[in-house]
Parts: C-alpha cells; sequence; structure tokens
C-alpha cells in the first residue's frame, strides 16, 4: 500500500489540528503518525498509509473541515515515502 508524507502549513498547531488529523485517519482506517514541526510553528507533519483512494478521501475531508475559528491551510507538501505502522498516533517530537 502506498504511504505519503504530507506536510500542512497555516494555522496548524495549537488550534486542535493533530486531533482532527487523527480522527479523520483513524475513521477512514488509514495507519500512520502526525506531529507539530518543532522548528517550524506553521507546520504539522503526517504520515498516512493505506489505500489511494482512502488517502484522498482523508485530504479531501481535512481540507473540507477547516474552519474560521480553527485549523487553516495555506499549502501543502506530498511526497511519496516507504512506510508501514500497525495504527494511527498523535506523535511528540
Amino acid at each position: 500500500m502506498p504511504c505519503f508524507r504530507i506536510e500542512f502549513y497555516g494555522l496548524v498547531q495549537g488550534v486542535g489540528f493533530r486531533a482532527l488529523i487523527s480522527s479523520i485517519a483513524r475513521k477512514l482506517g488509514l495507519k500512520g503518525e502526525v506531529w507539530n514541526d518543532p522548528e517550524n510553528s506553521d507546520r504539522v507533519i503526517c504520515y498516512v498509509y493505506g489505500t489511494y483512494e482512502k488517502i484522498f478521501n482523508f485530504l479531501s475531508i481535512v481540507f473540507v473541515n477547516q474552519s474560521d475559528f480553527g485549523p487553516r491551510i495555506d499549502y501543502m507538501k506530498i511526497y511519496s515515502t516507504d512506510c508501514s505502522y500497525d495504527d494511527f498516533s498523535i506523535s511528540y517530537k
């Protein structure tokens, strides 16, 4: 199955974004992890592992769940990579 490293940029730290990412990924049956970038307060890093269809749905739902009072994604970078996870977790690095 494919794995992607997704870097979300914008107002994504301190607004419940990691919890949102984790909740959506788990509901879709995706595996991986998400964490705040300790060196860049405008970036959250996420690895997602699953089918292309589930990853596409994940990204669509994440964008729909932005609001004026919560997370705001200005842009993202997506990299194909190798990984394997047993579940989805919020990490603290």
